[in-house]
């Protein structure tokens, strides 16, 4: 008889628990971006503003500056006695190729 007590007194307690634990908050609604063809897209930028991005950014000696099929500048410079590949982007960041 007293196990049996002691049994239903522990599954109250458990049953009790897990009615009473909190609930998780609710999760956040995602809104949605605009399509795509309603954002308004950055201006590619012209050689001599690739040329210009790439001596701000540090480098010297640039050549070979070539305009890639995907708007991006490609070219070569140095920064100090090093030659690196570089791309510049639509956005006019300097990138290591």
């Amino acid at each position: 008889m007293m196990n049996n007590l002691l049994s239903i007194i522990v599954m109250v307690v458990l049953v009790g628990t897990f009615l009473l634990a909190p609930t998780p908050p609710p999760t956040p609604e995602v809104t949605s971006r605009a399509p795509a063809d309603s954002v308004a897209a950055a201006p590619e930028i012209d050689g001599s503003a690739a040329q210009a991005a790439i001596e701000a950014s540090g480098y010297t000696e640039v050549s070979g500056l070539i305009k890639a099929t995907d708007g991006t500048w490609r070219a070569k410079a140095y920064i100090g006695t090093a030659e690196v590949q570089l791309i510049v982007d639509a956005r006019g960041r300097v990138l290591p190729d």
